[in-house]
């Protein structure tokens, strides 16, 4: 080997082109030199003619790091500074990008925007920035840090989409919120705050001189005092309203990004469902769509009697709030739910629901939704079960008293394990599938419900988020606080 080749696109990263990835694009008549690996056994055997998978190729990502240089990053109290710190995480990121063939650059902040260092790969790129940032002379005294210089520069600079590193400790002046947003609207933006401990709290150090690391203003203090350190560590971690509101800002134009684009995905989810349901037909026959057809009834049957028997009980004797007034007051998070089948995205929603809409406070909301979605999934549970009761009868296995009280175990347990986003309960329902003895048709199984798995999860998911709220409000009840009356 003479030398490395460094640039080569590995396939990291998604784009629309097809080759190798993680993405199943389209599937295709197999013809000599193509990868058996490839072959999908399920279609194969199906049509009797070998057909396999095609993938949305990944590519490179140019990475950029926004480096904030100014003389407080310089600052450091157990003999390593900041900018140490910055250079490590630099060093780390770099390369493990690079070593695939993606490219990174720099832009580096001392007093102002002094350095740009442009995109490039290889392992000469990553020694360049670390050269660059250690040679770097200190600045003994400067104005204060404005962030918005650099986010804007970084704007101008990069037009296409990129990953942004932003690494600084975030002293800054206010008015950094604006380009920060308009940055997040074209690159995936990552921030990386910098800090000391010696920042949040003093130690007993007598009476000592500090300054100022950018502006150079000293101050005499006596670290003895006891009442004067309590006073440092509640300033360092309360900013006052004019700092902490361009950060508030900043996340809330993030938030409403986010919302835009969950509207769209409620607006492409119907049509998505019946690209999926079509597809399945057209590959296995009206047979088993009407197989398929009667255990989605029967799943929905379920959610449905868990819901009139269990739940509403819960919302009308326990939390005593009639079920008119709580649908009127949490249809926004319940048709989220449906529209995106993600337990995840819809908790915003629900906490905002749970306390506008039905009276519950932030500390019972704020506790008790976001552990009822990782825990809570009764939904998912029904499914796991009549899932488990539908592929053994398909396959012809015996469903003893033992049988059936590991689905009743295991199905508990495999729903608490899942993640709150769309499809998850497929990969979970494998533990209970393989804990009755389904073995290798446990696998086939799966990708025989998949393809009709979205409109159930939409269901199983809106019944986990009304099973999470009526929760909710009967802890509120229980702690004695005032919901809305019954109608």
């Amino acid at each position: 080997m003479i030398r490395r080749l460094d640039g080569v696109l590995h396939g990291d990263y998604r784009t629309l082109f097809r080759g190798y990835g993680l993405d199943l694009a389209d599937l295709r008549e197999y013809v000599y030199g193509d990868d058996v690996r490839h072959i999908d056994w399920n279609v194969t055997a199906r049509l009797t003619t070998p057909y396999v998978r095609e993938y949305n190729e990944e590519r490179e990502v140019a990475g950029w790091f926004l480096l904030d240089l100014s003389p407080s990053v310089a600052f450091g109290s157990q003999q390593l500074q900041k900018r140490a710190v910055s250079a490590e995480f630099v060093a780390v990121l770099a390369r493990i990008l690079t070593r695939h063939g993606n490219r990174v650059g720099a832009i580096c902040y001392g007093d102002s925007v002094d350095t740009v260092i442009p995109a490039r790969s290889g392992r000469r790129q990553v020694l360049h920035i670390l050269h660059r940032m250690s040679t770097r002379p200190e600045i003994a005294q400067s104005s204060t840090t404005n962030l918005r210089d650099l986010l804007q520069t970084a704007y101008q600079i990069a037009p296409r989409r990129s990953l942004m590193f932003v690494v600084s400790d975030f002293i800054s002046t206010p008015g950094w919120e604006e380009p920060l947003a308009h940055l997040a609207q074209r690159h995936d933006v990552v921030a990386v705050r910098l800090y000391d401990p010696m920042e949040m709290e003093l130690p007993d150090l007598g009476m000592l001189v500090v300054q100022d690391a950018e502006t150079g203003e000293q101050l005499f203090v006596d670290t003895h005092d006891r009442g004067f350190r309590k006073r440092f560590a509640a300033a360092a971690t309360t900013l006052p309203e004019e700092k902490r509101r361009p950060v508030v800002a900043a996340f809330e134009r993030l938030n409403d990004l986010s919302m835009i684009v969950i509207g769209w995905l409620m607006r492409v989810a119907p049509v998505a469902v019946s690209v999926l349901v079509a597809v399945t037909v057209l590959r296995s026959g009206m047979d088993l769509l009407w197989s398929l057809s009667a255990y989605s009834l029967v799943v929905i049957a379920g959610l449905a009697l868990h819901v009139v028997l269990v739940l509403i009980p819960l919302l009308r004797f326990v939390a005593r709030l009639g079920l008119g007034v709580f649908l009127r007051s949490t249809t926004d998070a319940l048709v989220l739910a449906f529209s995106t089948a993600s337990s995840s995205v819809t908790l915003p929603v629900s906490i905002r629901a749970a306390e506008q809409g039905l009276g519950i406070s932030n500390q019972v909301a704020s506790f008790v939704l976001p552990t009822g979605t990782t825990l809570n999934k009764n939904g998912a549970a029904m499914y796991k079960a009549v899932t488990a009761v539908f592929l053994a009868h398909l396959y012809g296995l015996d469903l003893d008293d033992g049988r059936i009280l590991t689905i009743l175990l295991t199905t508990i347990v495999a729903s608490s394990a899942g993640a709150g986003v769309p499809g998850s309960s497929l990969v979970t329902t494998m533990i209970v599938l393989n804990a009755i003895g389904l073995g290798a048709n446990a696998a086939a199984g799966i990708a025989l419900v998949a393809g009709i798995d979205r409109p159930l999860d939409m269901c199983r998911t809106c019944v986990n988020t009304f099973s999470n709220l009526v929760g909710a409000a009967v802890v509120a009840r229980g702690e004695g606080e005032s919901l809305r009356p019954v109608e």
